[in-house]
């Protein structure tokens, strides 16, 4: 980690300083999912389908990648921490089930994510009521061409899923970006890590309430635990209007697509409600909208919180 610089006041006007388009029709027509994307879907329902049938270890070793990290509750390397794990030699305890719904992938098809419920029900003689949640994955397809899973944050939620009615799965609606770049884009890494910079600097002084109006998508989404999913920048911001804070975040890593139109983040977390003892960690997906400015998409964060 390392601390954000302090920046002009100016260079975070002009960064912000952005106009949105109005929200579409509720009956406008669903985009088309990316053939990347579906075989992307594809592959996590794959990934479900080993979950339940062999468990959490077996499936995810098979379907992360070999840098691929999960957050148990700090970021760490799935496959090295299952591995080091002896294999178990009882039938599991509990069953994990999930299903994609939603989600996104790179113009290049190298980078995607996607997210959607999860149940997590007890095998034992107790049935102790099952858990709900929402979890969400960041994929990197591999030089064989398959998809692994990059990053894995899930949150829970009040709302119920039966796993027998799998969701539809719809793709994020189209940013209007046409991505020319293919191969080394630094610069446009190091910009959306500085737009994440000047966000973070900006809810410390105004209000994440206040900052996140200049910074998030339309059809932005934020999963937090005891919280049922934010979808759309109007609902972020009602939300937020009424759970206000000074929060910030510091990166500790990066990653942007070879079409430099998709990117993310993780980090610690930081906000005024935490105690000294919390280990926060957030995920953010950037975007760039129509202008080829980097817009946040996704925010999942390790806090828990309470609907308001």
């Amino acid at each position: 980690m390392r601390p954000h610089t302090i920046l002009s006041l100016a260079v975070w006007v002009a960064l912000s300083s952005v106009t949105f388009a109005q929200p579409k029709s509720s009956n406008a027509r669903a985009p088309k999912i990316d053939p990347n994307l579906k075989t992307l879907a594809d592959t996590e329902r794959a990934f479900a389908r080993l979950g339940a049938e062999k468990g959490i270890r077996e499936s995810f070793l098979a379907y992360f990648a070999e840098d691929g990290i999960w957050f148990t509750p700090t970021p760490k390397r799935t496959v090295e921490e299952l591995s080091s794990r002896p294999a178990p030699t009882s039938p599991p305890q509990r069953r994990l089930e999930w299903a994609p719904m939603y989600g996104d992938v790179s113009q290049a098809g190298d980078l995607g994510y996607d997210t959607g419920p999860s149940a997590n029900s007890d095998l034992t003689a107790k049935k102790e009521p099952t858990r709900y949640g929402y979890f969400f994955s960041i994929w990197k397809k591999q030089s064989d061409g398959s998809w692994r899973v990059a990053l894995d944050l899930g949150t829970q939620t009040p709302d119920a899923w039966d796993p027998g009615k799998p969701p539809e799965f719809r793709q994020a609606p189209p940013s209007g970006w046409k991505s020319k770049r293919s191969g080394q884009v630094h610069s446009d890494l190091e910009t959306m890590k500085a737009a994440e910079a000047y966000f973070s600097q900006a809810s410390q002084m105004i209000g994440l309430s206040q900052a996140s109006a200049d910074f998030l998508d339309e059809a932005a989404r934020v999963h937090r635990n005891g919280v049922s999913p934010l979808v759309g920048r109007d609902d972020i911001q009602t939300y937020l209007r009424k759970n206000d804070t000074k929060a910030h975040w510091e990166q500790i890593n990066a990653f942007i697509a070879k079409s430099a139109d998709l990117g993310y983040t993780y980090g610690r977390y930081t906000s005024p409600e935490e105690t000294a003892n919390d280990a926060a960690y957030y995920v953010h997906v950037w975007r760039k909208n129509k202008r080829g400015e980097w817009k946040l998409v996704f925010h999942v964060d390790t806090i828990s919180r309470s609907q308001n």
